[in-house]
């Protein structure tokens, strides 16, 4: 209705209302395109970081385990070394062991060979002597006879 100036007053104060509530800000196509290209650019710059991150949590990942994998064979490595100190220490004893047997073999042996001696010297010694006074009986027998 042309007559009627309230409905223009009316649909003023309604713009008024709207543009205060868009705190001034109107939309226009432009604007919601470039609103999407920065919501766009935004979720890529996001999306690139997370990757980054992720590679560089990656990295630290592998240092790590290759840290972890080197102390790890340094430890194998230290006890290595220590079970063939074991070993050499075991050998080393039982060599000492073979040793102070074989000793006490030989010492038992040469014990026995020196009695041996001593005994087949008595004997040798007994036997002269029987091999002597049968000697004489015989000789004073020839002469009694």
């Amino acid at each position: 209705n042309r007559d009627d100036a309230t409905q223009v007053t009316e649909l003023l104060e309604k713009i008024e209302v709207m543009v205060a509530g868009n705190y001034g800000w109107h939309f226009t196509i432009e604007t919601k395109h470039e609103m999407e290209e920065r919501i766009r650019q935004d979720t890529e710059r996001e999306r690139e970081r997370e990757i980054r991150e992720n590679e560089e949590r990656q990295r630290d990942s592998r240092k790590t385990a290759i840290q972890v994998e080197e102390k790890l064979r340094q430890k194998y490595e230290l006890r290595k070394r220590e079970i063939d100190q074991l070993i050499k220490a075991y050998k080393d004893k039982e060599r000492e062991r073979d040793e102070k047997y074989r000793e006490g073999q030989r010492e038992r042996e040469e014990g026995l060979k020196q009695k041996m001696e001593e005994e087949w010297s008595s004997r040798k010694g007994e036997l002269k002597e029987k091999m002597r006074k049968t000697l004489k009986e015989k000789e004073l027998e020839k002469e009694t006879e």
